[in-house]
């Protein structure tokens, strides 16, 4: 029988180890009587093509502050670091993405519907001092997706360095689906981030074994290329569109006084309804839309658990995953959110239906299961059955 005791006498073990393997790595989040002393969180700059079904991109090298005082060497399309939000509708699409640097570059569309030939991928690269214009049709259910160079060899470090940006597909309906459209308002782009930077600001992309092993991670968290930011939303109903723009890290959102976040749309477009969740994982590159209400007027702040996928297999991996569901010993603060009466609340209710499509499910006669193992224990040594050169 388990009880409050070994409860209580098993966290005092599993704190023990974690301290020993150095994985407590827990941040505190800033309180949100503080958090109006933030800097006011920016929007992306906002290209919409919907007049003109036209637009441009520049790969550039650049530098930014991320810290007072501090420039880091970063890159981005249009601007220092990371792009602009380009907001598209179906139909005849002309992008002309332009390369300033002195290697090559691409613009694959992630999450676009469109052909080989236009998905901007490793076999699509753009050379110094070219542009690539490829003349698109878009026909695909509103969404938000996301934009980043794919070169081989290239494209974990570049994304890392700021090579990428976001996309909103649009058709003019939002209004009557009830939901918030207001760029910057009450409809806001969160491109999350985590980065490692060196005492004097600069950004730092390491491959050790364990980045190698895990995944890139880094312990400072950025929203939309700012650190120590606080957002400002009306007091209505607010449209977060969250992207996981992070190499490695698995974010588990949630906001830190319980209120549910209502799930509105998934990577591939709109739920056919609003789906209160407590929790929302998204693994890098995935993107999400949600209501939060804000129509009591009460700040929150946008929490994740820690990353699940970081740690040592067998039991240090075990015990982590434990200790955080004990302790919350590596939750971190994403972003405070602050509400300013001052602007302008389009929605107050959180609306009924969307009108989105059910996933489509298979035939059963057409569907295979295979099962797949992939397993990188320690056991048997580093190089024996098992290890990492071992057999899975």
């Amino acid at each position: 029988m388990l009880t409050r005791r070994k409860v209580l006498a098993g966290g005092a073990v599993l704190a023990a180890g974690a301290a020993a393997y150095g994985i407590m790595d827990g941040r505190s989040s800033i309180s949100l009587a503080k958090a109006a002393n933030l800097p006011r969180l920016k929007m992306p700059p906002l290209l919409d093509t919907l007049a003109s079904g036209r637009f441009e991109l520049m790969a550039q090298a650049g530098e930014t502050r991320f810290f007072d005082g501090r420039s880091t060497p970063t890159l981005g399309f249009n601007q220092a670091y990371l792009g602009p939000v380009v907001r598209i509708q179906n139909g005849p699409l002309q992008p002309k993405v332009a390369n300033a640097l002195t290697w090559p570059v691409s613009s694959h569309w992630h999450g676009l519907l469109v052909p080989g030939e236009h998905d901007g991928g490793p076999h699509l690269p753009i050379a110094p001092g070219s542009s690539w214009s490829p003349d698109m049709e878009i026909s695909q259910q509103p969404c938000t997706a996301f934009f980043h160079t794919h070169i081989h060899g290239r494209t974990a470090q570049d994304v890392y360095a700021g090579l990428a940006g976001v996309i909103h597909i649009v058709d003019g309906r939002d209004g009557e689906r009830g939901l918030p459209e207001s760029y910057g308002t009450d409809d806001l782009t969160l491109i999350v981030q985590d980065r490692r930077f060196t005492g004097n600001g600069n950004m730092v992309y390491a491959n050790s074994m364990m980045d190698i092993m895990h995944g890139m991670t880094g312990e400072t968290i950025l929203v939309n290329g700012q650190f120590g930011t606080a957002a400002h939303v009306p007091k209505g109903i607010v449209r977060l569109r969250l992207v996981n723009a992070s190499n490695a890290r698995i974010y588990s959102f949630y906001l830190s006084d319980s209120r549910p976040m209502h799930l509105i749309a998934t990577d591939g477009g709109y739920l056919p309804r609003p789906m209160a969740l407590e929790t929302l994982r998204m693994g890098p590159g995935e993107r999400a839309e949600i209501l939060v209400d804000f129509t009591s007027g009460q700040a929150v702040s946008l929490m994740s658990d820690g990353d699940p996928n970081q740690g040592m297999g067998g039991m240090m991996g075990r015990a982590r995953g434990m200790l955080d569901g004990l302790t919350g010993a590596r939750r971190f603060e994403v972003l405070p959110f602050l509400v300013d009466e001052r602007l302008p609340a389009s929605v107050d209710l959180l609306p009924d239906a969307i009108g989105g499509e059910p996933p489509a499910l298979a035939d059963s006669e057409t569907i295979k299961t295979r099962r797949f193992s992939l397993d990188m224990g320690m056991g048997g040594g580093m190089m024996g059955r098992g290890g990492m050169m071992g057999e899975a």
